[in-house]
């Protein structure tokens, strides 16, 4: 993408810059940071990525709901789909030891996925995909062996076009001498990979807007150091696939 397709479009550039390159995570040149400190307080929330979550939870007809989350933090998801809807819910986090906050016997915490419960009604997952030791593919696989009739993921970090199915980058944020690894894929190998396994895509947008793959560039772009912008363009998405039924 030049100059002017930028200028004319209005796209944003996200002020992380990936650092490097990498076909393996092994090539990284620096070792991985401890995530360290982050999390949320498990208050409620208002971003269009948990907006996506409520609408999704109202759109079950069930009273009761089980929701599996992925990197959920101290619960804000779930404090916010408390304020914003009716449901009663067996919400589940998947967090790093240490992680949690008590917000009641609705919501319990777990460090590892084989944990948590199997065929909730939504599996979730905002801005965790890319982040994890597992690649991202091996994280399709385990979220799609949850056997969720919905998976809702926001925020994951996309390749849209260029030569790779996948490779690898870091960022060195928000210190200097913090490095997060991240495993970037394909956007249409992403979707094929749940595709391939018994889900099919209903709803995908670039994150934090209404507006539909195809109709506009991607507002926010992560630059690669050292690579063309355009080669490959990584930008956020958000993706709702639901169960096949005859799956």
């Amino acid at each position: 993408m030049n100059e002017q397709d930028q200028a004319e479009y209005e796209v944003r550039i996200h002020p992380v810059v990936f650092e490097g390159h990498y076909s393996t995570e092994e090539e990284i040149p620096r070792p991985r940071s401890s995530y360290g400190s982050h999390r949320d307080d498990g208050k409620p929330v208002s971003n269009m990525s948990v907006q996506k979550l409520i609408d999704v939870v109202k759109a079950f007809p069930d009273k009761k709901l089980t929701i599996v989350d992925y990197g959920g933090g101290n619960g804000k998801a779930y404090a916010t789909l408390k304020r914003a809807t009716d449901k009663e819910f067996d919400y589940n986090i998947i967090e790093l030891p240490g992680v949690g906050k008590d917000l009641g016997d609705e919501v319990k915490y777990f460090t590892s996925l084989d944990d948590a419960p199997k065929s909730p009604h939504i599996f979730y997952s905002d801005a965790t995909i890319n982040l994890t030791e597992d690649s991202v593919e091996e994280n399709i696989k385990n979220f799609c062996n949850t056997d969720a009739t919905c998976i809702l993921l926001t925020r994951s970090i996309l390749a849209v076009q260029g030569e790779d199915q996948s490779f690898y980058t870091y960022a060195k944020h928000p210190g200097p001498k913090d490095a997060r690894y991240f495993n970037i894929c394909n956007y249409l190998v992403f979707n094929q990979s749940f595709i391939g396994r018994g889900y099919e895509l209903t709803h995908l947008t670039w994150s934090n807007t209404g507006k539909a793959p195809g109709s506009v560039p991607p507002p926010l772009v992560f630059k690669v150091r050292d690579r063309d912008p355009s080669n490959p363009i990584v930008t956020y998405y958000d993706h709702v696939f639901f169960k096949k039924a005859d799956q």
